[in-house]
């Protein structure tokens, strides 16, 4: 502006040089002066209608530069009222949170040395049975005889076949997670001496040590024969499972498995292999000794395939599996399973 200011006095200066020099030199002329001054007056109105145009503009950017720093401030003022607000908010799900966890560590639990999780379940059953005839065992009646010299029926009433299990997670070993789980019940044997005989005696039912990733486990088993993946269920035939009689492949045995599944298509195609303590013939000692299976001194070897697919809410699975196993008994005969 000092620039713009300066460089009108400079023309002032040159319109009215002129003017000087001729009144030094010549006589006025009082035409060519009025000519002269009505040049200079469009000159200054000129000058001041820009003057006036700048100044308009420099107070529309003034009030341009106010309205920006009054939308910056309320801008601002919204940001740090909203952060607040969501702070406010966390704070208050932290809290609940934290509050809720409290509740959960207040109530008594089982726990582990470990510290990892550990899970106890189970089932309560309370059966009553009603046989008008002779049955093979009156807890869980499977088959009915004709006995002589009996009254032909009977009525009783147990809680052996109460299930109790426990169940933990481990750390994860290789890049697998490890796992375990034990159930028992009171199907074992039938105290005849000093106590009711529906009172049952402790028995491991099931048990598992597993290392688990995406496609492949190796399970340490005492579990039914991988061979027979399939088995009916019911509330009736706990300690023992139904069809039992019929072929169904259900002995508790100790075995080794690798469990192996891809995807193919829709479904899945599973492949397994096991190496199985089989059950057999024993002794009637009081101490455990080797039955014929033991004695052959090699395990059975157990394999399975099959693929299966989702259809409706049920798993439609096909597969095939095979076993094989020695027996060696005392006079050096081998009997092949």
């Amino acid at each position: 502006m000092l620039f713009t200011r300066a460089a009108r006095s400079l023309s002032l200066l040159l319109i009215l040089a002129p003017l000087c020099v001729d009144a030094q030199q010549a006589p006025p002329d009082a035409s060519r002066i009025e000519q002269r001054l009505d040049q200079l007056l469009t000159a200054v109105a000129g000058m001041q209608q820009q003057l006036d145009a700048s100044r308009q503009q420099i107070d529309q950017l003034q009030e341009q530069l106010r309205e920006l720093r009054s939308e910056l401030a309320t801008g601002s003022t919204a940001a740090q009222a909203s952060a607040l607000q969501q702070s406010v908010q966390q704070l208050q799900n932290d809290d609940e949170i934290l509050q809720a966890e409290v509740k959960q560590h207040d109530q008594t639990k089982v726990e582990t040395a470990s510290k990892f999780p550990l899970r106890v379940n189970g089932l309560v059953l309370f059966s009553s049975f009603l046989n008008n005839g002779a049955v093979d065992n009156i807890d869980l009646p499977i088959v009915a005889m004709p006995r002589a010299g009996t009254s032909g029926g009977s009525f009783a009433a147990t809680l052996r076949q109460t299930v109790i299990g426990i169940e933990g997670r481990g750390p994860t070993i290789g890049g697998a997670h490890s796992s375990a789980d034990v159930h028992t019940d009171f199907f074992g044997d039938v105290p005849y001496a000093g106590y009711t005989t529906a009172t049952g005696m402790l028995r491991l039912r099931t048990a598992h040590v597993r290392l688990d990733w995406p496609n492949h486990s190796l399970v340490a088993a005492f579990d039914s024969p991988l061979i027979a993946a399939q088995r009916p269920t019911s509330y009736i035939a706990v300690g023992e499972p139904a069809l039992s009689w019929s072929g169904n492949l259900w002995i508790w045995a100790p075995q080794f498995q690798s469990l192996n599944q891809t995807r193919l298509g829709p479904g899945t195609f599973h492949y397994d292999f096991s190496l199985i303590d089989p059950p057999a013939a024993g002794s009637s000692s009081a101490e455990r000794q080797p039955n014929a299976a033991e004695s052959s001194r090699q395990p059975g070897y157990e394999s399975r395939i099959s693929y299966g697919i989702p259809l409706h809410d049920r798993l439609f699975t096909v597969g095939a599996g095979g076993y094989y196993s020695r027996q060696s008994y005392s006079s050096q005969q081998h009997v092949d399973a």
